[in-house]
């Protein structure tokens, strides 16, 4: 590998501008990194909480097992705002928000929660107030209280997950109408 190639593989990187970053939250604050953006991950752990304010993917290098865990633990490991809508997390391992979700989407709109371990979270996935997402494909374990937490939505899908001991319920729906619930273990 060159120089390049290793900085990539052991980076943070956004695919269409090349740029080379030190964490996520940089790449995603970054005034050329736009909505539609890939942001790549090649660390094997991070610490921090990620507030997403731009419609990105996130997603580990081929190959790469990405774990994150809260630089704060009462926060959530993944924050979705409104500005984030369209949003896509895929294949992470997301550990560790002891005091509060390992996602939070909040007022948002056509996330994709794709194929992630979310596990040892209050919550793995809260939803609130938002509409049309997809969690699918994930392994949610070992949350406090929820898996995934549908408050005051609707139109959202829980598809084709496993949910597993999480100690208050696997998916727990309030206020929300049209969720579309199916193929979870």
């Amino acid at each position: 590998l060159t120089r390049y190639d290793e900085e990539i593989h052991n980076g943070t990187f956004n695919f269409r501008t090349q740029k080379i970053f030190d964490s996520i939250q940089t790449a995603i604050d970054d005034p050329t990194t736009i909505d539609g953006d890939t942001i790549w991950l090649g660390n094997l752990n991070y610490t921090e909480n990620i507030n997403i304010n731009k419609k990105i993917t996130i997603r580990p290098i081929s190959g790469v097992n990405v774990v994150i865990q809260p630089l704060n633990p009462t926060l959530p490991i993944f924050t979705i705002n409104t500005s984030g809508s369209s949003t896509t997390i895929q294949d992470l391992v997301i550990d560790g928000s002891t005091g509060n979700a390992g996602i939070y989407i909040n007022n948002s709109a056509t996330n994709e929660i794709l194929g992630n371990n979310i596990i040892n979270n209050l919550n793995g996935i809260y939803l609130y107030n938002s509409t049309e997402n997809v969690v699918s494909g994930n392994i949610i374990l070992n949350n406090s209280l929820n898996g995934v937490l549908i408050s005051a939505g609707s139109d959202n899908e829980v598809s084709s997950n496993k949910i597993t001991y999480n100690s208050v319920a696997g998916i727990n729906v309030q206020n929300s109408d049209k969720c579309r619930i199916y193929s979870n273990l």
